[in-house]
């Protein structure tokens, strides 16, 4: 038996589809390119993530936010996000702190309202941000680098004793006091021992041990100088006064003028119900103390 050669229609058919299967083929190669080609543009290579290491925590309306370690953030690099908003251009590194915003350096911003929440984002081209920090402000609260254990402290920072306490007479049972504000009215002493306290505190302020500064406004009269004493104390709630620090000095005659002392002062932590105590103490009655009033500048500054 013989196979003869396909001729005439059928094998011109055969060579057609050939032809289609090669351009189809082809087409599909070239489709499968164009979507890879598709895929690679519309996603460029991450950008790496910086690893830091930060301590955010606020005194009142200001934030800190402190480098404690890892990678540097350049500007534009990040942003801070306070109660959803975006904060970034507010906060400055304090100084002597410059760009970019490393380890041991801390950026601050005070802002209009109490913070709470805040949000450390990197920002990545193409790709969105990338959290790097999330704090929620009920004290210090420290975020370890990304892949760390996350830890916080929430030790919320004791409200402080020190400040400037202006003298004055309440002219009330409870006699003389001090305080951060100026009543009107005029006041002078020739006693020659005289007591200045605060109201009670609430329990947990702090008083810092340091130089405490007392401006205080005194006339002296007659021919010869006159020796005083100053005494800081603290008040238990029994009535007791406890010794903070003291200064003895002496002053020559003069006319009515400011002058300035330091004592040593040692730190205290005020339970409720604890004052703080001032008292003034001369030889003689030619030394006045002058408080009160529109000129009044007698105060003392504690740490």
């Amino acid at each position: 038996m013989c196979n003869l050669p396909v001729t005439g229609e059928g094998s011109l058919n055969l060579a057609v589809s050939e032809v289609v299967g090669t351009i189809i083929l082809v087409g599909v190669v070239m489709v499968g390119m164009a979507l890879v080609g598709i895929l690679l543009l519309s996603n460029p290579t991450p950008s790496n993530v910086p690893v830091s290491h930060f301590i955010i925590s606020n005194a009142s309306n200001t934030v800190y936010i402190y480098h404690k370690g890892g990678d540097p953030l350049y500007t534009g690099q990040y942003q801070i996000l306070v109660d959803g908003g975006d904060q970034t251009g507010n906060f400055t590194i304090m100084s002597p702190g410059t760009q970019p915003w490393g380890i041991g350096e801390t950026l601050s911003n005070t802002t209009p309202n109490m913070p709470k929440h805040i949000v450390i984002v990197f920002n990545q081209s193409g790709r969105g941000g990338t959290v790097l920090a999330v704090a929620d402000l009920i004290g210090a609260v420290t975020i370890p680098p990304l892949g760390g254990t996350i830890t916080t402290t929430t030790t919320t920072a004791p409200p402080s004793a020190g400040g400037t306490y202006y003298l004055y007479n309440q002219a009330q049972s409870t006699g003389h006091l001090m305080a951060k504000t100026q009543p009107s009215g005029t006041g002078t002493s020739d006693d020659t021992d005289i007591n200045f306290f605060t109201s009670t505190f609430g329990g947990g302020e702090v008083l810092n041990s340091g130089t405490t500064d007392l401006y205080l406004k005194l006339y002296v009269t007659g021919f010869s100088s006159r020796t005083f004493r100053l005494y800081l104390y603290y008040v238990d709630t029994g009535g007791t006064s406890h010794s903070l620090g003291s200064y003895t000095g002496s002053i020559s005659p003069q006319s009515k003028t400011l002058m300035h002392y330091q004592i040593s002062s040692t730190g205290h932590t005020f339970a409720a119900g604890e004052r703080l105590q001032f008292e003034f103490t001369c030889s003689s009655s030619r030394v006045s103390l002058y408080w009160d009033g529109s000129d009044n500048t007698s105060r003392i500054v504690t740490p």
